[in-house]
């Protein structure tokens, strides 16, 4: 696909507007957006792009076999929605017109999918457009959100089981309502029945959601280093290198990581191989047991098991809430 729209840019930027009726799409009546309001509690700030999901929905990152254009992707977690978000920078030698960016995302999906209406809408303050279609022979639902940035082009993309976006359009109108352009180094992960963290300085990262948790990329000293953090239903760390299939060599060890005001104790195990120090951390706060890991490389500054000790982290861990 990412080819057809790069030959498809040439087109976009030389020739005169088609009209959408001419690529086999209906042209729908404008969608205002504000009708519908936008998700609030659950939501994403990643590569200076904000959106938010239903509660209950999560964000997780692009596979290695995905377009290289997809920033992330969106999972409902009940088998019947997934998407992604995709930041395409054409290179362009103009700013894109939005009718026409329309008129030729038609051409590129058309042999795949039917039935397709194109809305006109304002998303973020600015002229948008949202495409509805079914996905041949499978029958799926598709909604696409396709909004301008200049000569780049963002692209929001939803597909359910047959029926369920058609019948329940509120739910890809406020997904895509919530959709704003942030200043870089933000970083933000905001679930308001979950872990949540947010960073103004670029030193936390988000990289997926995962069942209970986050997991995140931190930077010290220009260093990168991996950390999740999750709920469990451990009660002891001598349960933790069966649950994580791991042979110990790091005895048992007091711990304590503080989120606000609230202090929270526990103990902590791990093991230290040739090239990484990986530590599983055992806490306690209100009363859910959470496990917090780290993996570090031996020669990083922060490769200690006084990790939790070091001014970088307590500083990090201040920017969660629970």
């Amino acid at each position: 696909m990412l080819k057809k729209m790069s030959y498809l840019l040439v087109l976009l930027t030389v020739s005169a507007v088609v009209s959408s009726c001419a690529s086999g799409a209906k042209k729908g009546e404008t969608v205002f957006l504000t009708d519908y309001g936008k998700y609030t509690d659950n939501y994403l700030v990643y590569k200076q792009t904000r959106l938010a999901l239903p509660d209950g929905w999560s964000f997780l990152p692009r596979k290695d076999k995905d377009s290289k254009i997809i920033v992330f992707k969106i999972d409902d977690n009940q088998n019947n929605v997934v998407g992604d978000f995709a930041y395409w920078a054409t290179e362009a030698e103009s700013e894109l017109s939005p009718e026409k960016v329309a008129d030729f995302y038609v051409d590129v999906i058309k042999d795949e999918v039917e039935n397709i209406t194109v809305y006109p809408t304002r998303i973020d303050g600015k002229v948008a457009h949202i495409i509805s279609c079914s996905v041949k022979k499978r029958g799926y639902d598709r909604f696409i959100a396709l909004i301008v940035e200049g000569k780049n082009l963002n692209i929001i993309t939803l597909t359910s089981d047959q029926g369920y976006l058609f019948s329940h359009k509120d739910v890809p109108f406020k997904i895509f309502n919530s959709y704003s352009f942030q200043k870089k180094g933000l970083n933000e992960r905001i679930n308001k029945n979950g872990i949540s963290f947010s960073s103004s300085d670029g030193a936390i990262e988000w990289y997926s959601d995962i069942e209970g948790g986050l997991i995140l990329f931190g930077e010290f000293e220009n260093r990168v280093f991996a950390f999740a953090m999750e709920k469990t239903t451990i009660k002891e760390t001598s349960e933790i290198p069966s649950r994580y299939k791991f042979t110990k060599n790091i005895e048992e060890f007091p711990c304590q990581f503080t989120i606000g005001s609230k202090v929270m104790k526990g103990k902590a195990v791990g093991y230290k191989d040739n090239d990484e120090l990986t530590l599983y951390h055992l806490v306690t706060y209100k009363g859910q047991n959470y496990i917090i890991l780290s993996v570090i490389s031996n020669d990083h500054p922060l490769a200690s098991t006084d990790f939790y000790k070091h001014k970088f982290i307590v500083k990090m861990f201040s920017s969660f809430s629970m």
